[in-house]
């Protein structure tokens, strides 16, 4: 299956910084305090309404998301 050109040239062309990915996932953190959620996740997509795709087509899609920490066991603990 072919990926869809326009769209991932799409991609190519995001100005998509760790600093900038940073602020979405702070932001995110925020959203998730205020409502008391468990998990947040949010997808970037660069597809357009009017984009000619065929059956078939990948599209490229980056997704973020955040979850709790996983805390290890103390070694007493597992006894």
């Amino acid at each position: 299956m072919p990926i869809h050109h326009p769209t991932c040239d799409r991609l190519r062309a995001a100005k998509i910084s760790g600093d900038g990915l940073a602020t979405i996932l702070e932001q995110m953190a925020a959203g998730i305090e205020t409502l008391g959620a468990a998990t947040s996740q949010l997808q970037l997509d660069w597809q357009r309404p009017d984009d000619e795709v065929r059956d078939g087509d990948l599209l490229p899609v980056v997704t973020l998301s955040l979850r709790p920490a996983i805390v290890p066991l103390a070694p007493e603990e597992t006894r």
